[in-house]
């Protein structure tokens, strides 16, 4: 109806003011839309590579960093590990060693070399990073999240409460000790960790889902006041 044309009139003009105005905060908007949906097709990686192409053009020195960053995004979700690896390098480049931006860097190689497979280059990039930067929460998630896909889940905790330690109240890390809870088959834990980060994140609608699972598996009987698709345990890293 109108009101759909206006809002699709005002969506498109306001993606062409950004594009022309703030290239990296237009790719930022693309890519999180890109990795809210369920697939990524080949259309979308063509599209986060132009902008790529237009943003190389466009950056000052000063953005190098987070371009290469978002560079290594991009190849990450094209499957191309390699390349995200060395894009998440040529990022590093960029910064001096004691920058905590080199956290962000050194994880998403650490994860395309998982995802390739070389497991044993991720783990010590994961331990690398605990060491250069002890205070970073989010060195101690992802190292977590590596373990949990390892099986090594006493392992993935410990390290997953040591980030919520020096970042606490952050849901998604909640989420992600909460998932940890599921796989030990704790789901009254998970149950009471999920209901603290809905309240911090009411919006977060995976982890609505894993809450509303770990119910299901304490009282069956919730079932029937939850859709098929609500119940199904959805992984948090």
């Amino acid at each position: 109806g109108p009101a759909d044309d206006l809002d699709g009139l005002i969506g498109r003009a306001l993606d062409e003011f950004l594009h022309q105005n703030y290239p990296s905060e237009y790719f930022d908007l693309i890519l999180h839309r890109l990795l809210a949906d369920s697939q990524i097709s080949t259309n979308d990686t063509k599209l986060l590579r132009e902008l790529m192409s237009e943003m190389l053009v466009r950056s000052s020195p000063a953005d190098l960093f987070e371009l290469y960053i978002e560079m290594a995004m991009v190849e990450l979700i094209d499957g191309r590990f390699d390349e995200s690896s060395m894009r998440s390098q040529q990022a590093a480049d960029y910064l001096v060693e004691t920058d905590r931006r080199m956290v962000i860097a050194t994880i998403t190689d650490a994860v395309a070399s998982e995802f390739k497979g070389d497991f044993e280059r991720s783990e010590l990039l994961h331990i690398e990073n605990i060491k250069n930067f002890p205070h970073a929460s989010v060195a101690y998630i992802a190292y977590g999240s590596f373990q949990k896909g390892r099986g090594r889940l006493d392992q993935a905790e410990a390290h997953v409460i040591t980030g919520l330690e020096l970042l606490p109240d952050n849901p998604r890390y909640l989420a992600l000790l909460a998932d940890l809870k599921l796989a030990k088959g704790d789901y009254a834990a998970a149950a009471k960790i999920l209901k603290d980060a809905t309240l911090i994140d009411p919006e977060d609608e995976l982890i609505k889902q894993n809450l509303q699972y770990s119910q299901t598996q304490l009282d069956p009987s919730l079932t029937v006041f939850h859709d098929e698709t609500s119940i199904k345990k959805q992984t948090m890293c």
